[in-house]
């Protein structure tokens, strides 16, 4: 697993991925290209869309890389005319998996989609997906349930992360949670992702946040990483990738506890519409639902694929690193059934409220709609690999 690579080189992969792999969370497939056939836009996104990452690839009319061949060649052209639509997302995610599989071997066309996918932060996807220029966002719970305190009439349709996909790493002198008490743990800023996660697991594992241990804001994931490599902090939580354990382990540091397993229900990846979109393009809406959940049937029952889409994906050539992200999210992350459920929200409502009092007023009976998920579900579509 590289273990003998240099600290600085370790330090340098976490630091540059790092910017892009968490913005609370969510993740998405990168884009493809429209289909030969005729593809339709429904609603009303007719602002200028934001220029796609090439981190998350283009709206691909590249040529597929040798590790996607087998893949491209899988997914079929129809011959109906498909229904574009766009999605905004945090690009190479590991969270996104399911829907990069689904995008790869054709589940979405299959469905009667065409997408395109924005690469944009968390934050950036609701600013978009509030402008009408993109009408599907895939993103944080934090995110979401901002834009809701705010007043953003908006609908939660399905939860693909219902866990926080963080581990927690720290030095040689701390070996288990116990060995945290008195020392400094490294968030971004007070009230983001980092600090809710850190205030939901510790009081479940016996430790009391600025009490038992204090936390430090660094401003970035960057930072945290930078400060954890320096020992300016004494554990940090970080985003489950291949980049993690390999610059982990350059750096001499351990799993301490895993948040996934200790931290309980949570929103870590959202499908969020707009309510009036949804109104007038619930089919479109539901086939997007339909193809997400085969998605994961298929990442789920067919690893070998699954492995190449996130070779692709995660731009990644260490085959070890790469099933050992797919193995943590298939074991421990990824639900065959995304519903969106209020326990999922509850404990980060609770973190928001200490700097938003405005989270408190969010009506999660109607945000949440588990109805689009739920049909997928009686249609059998969640043991559907969708060969």
């Amino acid at each position: 697993m590289r273990s003998s690579r240099p600290h600085n080189r370790g330090l340098r992969c976490l630091l540059i991925t790092s910017i892009t792999l968490f913005a609370v969370a969510c993740t998405s497939p990168a884009p493809t290209a429209p289909s030969a056939a005729a593809a339709t836009t429904p609603g009303a996104a007719t602002a200028a869309k934001p220029a796609s990452s090439p981190a998350a690839g283009a709206v691909a009319s590249a040529q597929p890389s040798p590790s996607s061949a087998v893949l491209s060649a899988a997914a079929p052209t129809p011959s109906a005319a498909l229904t574009k639509i766009t999605v905004s997302a945090a690009p190479g995610s590991a969270n996104d998996q399911p829907a990069w599989v689904a995008q790869e071997t054709g589940i979405f066309q299959r469905n009667g989609l065409s997408i395109e996918v924005q690469s944009m932060p968390a934050a950036q996807g609701i600013a978009a997906l509030l402008a009408n220029q993109v009408q599907i966002a895939q993103t944080a719970g934090v995110e979401t349930l901002g834009a809701l305190a705010g007043g953003a009439d908006l609908v939660i349709v399905a939860n693909f992360v219902p866990v926080i996909p963080y581990q927690f790493y720290a030095g040689p002198d701390i070996q288990t949670v116990a060995d945290l008490k008195g020392k400094k743990i490294g968030i971004t800023t007070a009230g983001g992702s980092y600090d809710a996660a850190i205030r939901i697991v510790l009081p479940k594992l016996g430790l009391e946040p600025d009490k038992d241990v204090t936390l430090i804001p660094t401003g970035s994931i960057p930072n945290v990483t930078a400060a954890l490599f320096n020992h300016a902090i004494d554990g940090a939580p970080l985003v489950v990738s291949p980049a993690s354990f390999r610059a982990v382990q350059g750096g001499n540091f351990h799993e301490v506890f895993d948040f996934a397993k200790n931290a309980g229900p949570y929103a870590a990846g959202l499908v969020v519409v707009k309510r009036d979109y949804l109104a007038q393009n619930r089919d479109v809406v539901q086939r997007y639902i339909d193809g997400l959940v085969q998605g994961i049937a298929r990442f789920k029952a067919d690893r070998a694929t699954s492995l190449q889409v996130d070779k692709k994906y995660l731009d990644e050539t260490d085959d070890t690193l790469v099933a050992r992200t797919y193995d943590y999210f298939v074991q421990n992350v990824t639900p065959s059934q995304p519903l969106p459920k209020p326990e999922q929200f509850t404990e980060i409502l609770a973190s928001m409220a200490r700097t938003n009092d405005a989270v408190k007023n969010v009506d999660l009976n109607k945000a949440l709609d588990p109805s689009l998920v739920q049909s997928a579900i009686d249609r059998g579509l969640d043991k559907n690999p969708g060969t």
